[in-house]
């Protein structure tokens, strides 16, 4: 690792990735996860597919969803096909300093890729990884040593600037919400401000931000669903638009909050 990535700072964030995604795995599926480390790089797998590489000094990163805006400015997006995971389906790939930049944004959708990778299509929990015999628990070791160097709560679960743990808050499983037609049809219908707190991208940032909103489901039944695979939704009556924030607190339970329970969270707090 030290001939493959000399800068430190560089390493914590290759490094930090990985523990990160091993910990999006183990969350769903304990043994589903190895690592493979090769003369020029290294490879983690979760269940018969790849999540997240590094070769040749370039990261590469598996997702599923729509990828935000900030991908684009900050490396490349290549379309995907793994027949175990649905799609929209694609990898990230750009440079270590260029990735650093766009990390953050990237782990929700980085999470729905591993959580799909790590259970089967029934949604049960993979028993082993594909690569179990090429694992490498000295890459692991020597990944926890880097990240917690220096760090002022050394654990293996942070990195420089963030935690591992904090990225599993966004992580979902609905199709609905990756599909951007849906999405598309409604915001159409339903405008594309924020039905919780009237937030609203445009309003707020200008004609460059317009139509940056994920959509959730206000339907209970079909929020609470553990498959990955796909299933019908109607955009108009089983989706609304909400921002980022109000998604996030939605999903701070499991099963999800309600849309009408985040809004009157959210109305009685302003009361005050």
């Amino acid at each position: 690792m030290s001939a493959l990535c000399p800068s430190k700072s560089e390493q914590r964030v290759v490094l930090g990735q990985l523990l990160r995604s091993i910990n999006v795995a183990e969350q769903y599926a304990p043994n589903s996860w190895a690592v493979t480390l090769f003369g020029n790089g290294f490879r983690l797998n979760v269940g018969p597919v790849e999540v997240y590489t590094f070769f040749g000094s370039e990261v590469r990163l598996f997702l599923l969803g729509t990828a935000p805006i900030e991908a684009q400015q900050h490396g490349e997006l290549f379309p995907t096909d793994f027949y175990s995971v649905p799609q929209p389906q694609s990898f990230f790939t750009a440079s270590v300093s260029n990735f650093d930049s766009v990390a953050i944004a990237l782990q929700s959708i980085h999470g729905e890729f591993v959580h799909a990778a790590a259970v089967t299509s029934k949604g049960a929990p993979r028993k082993a990884s594909s690569f179990a015999r090429s694992h490498s628990p000295g890459l692991l070791s020597y990944a926890k040593h880097v990240v917690s160097e220096n760090s002022s709560v050394p654990t293996e679960h942070q990195t420089k600037d963030y935690y591992f743990e904090g990225a599993m808050r966004h992580v979902s499983t609905n199709v609905y919400e990756r599909n951007r037609t849906a999405r598309d049809e409604c915001v159409k219908t339903h405008g594309s401000t924020c039905v919780i707190c009237g937030f609203n991208f445009q309003a707020s940032y200008g004609a460059g931000a317009a139509g940056v909103y994920p959509c959730a489901s206000r339907n209970t039944t079909i929020h609470n669903r553990s498959s990955v695979q796909a299933y019908k939704v109607n955009p108009v009556k089983d989706l609304v638009p909400l921002c980022p924030n109000c998604h996030s607190v939605v999903h701070l339970v499991n099963p999800p909050h309600s849309i009408e329970q985040v809004k009157n969270m959210f109305l009685a707090n302003q009361a005050q």
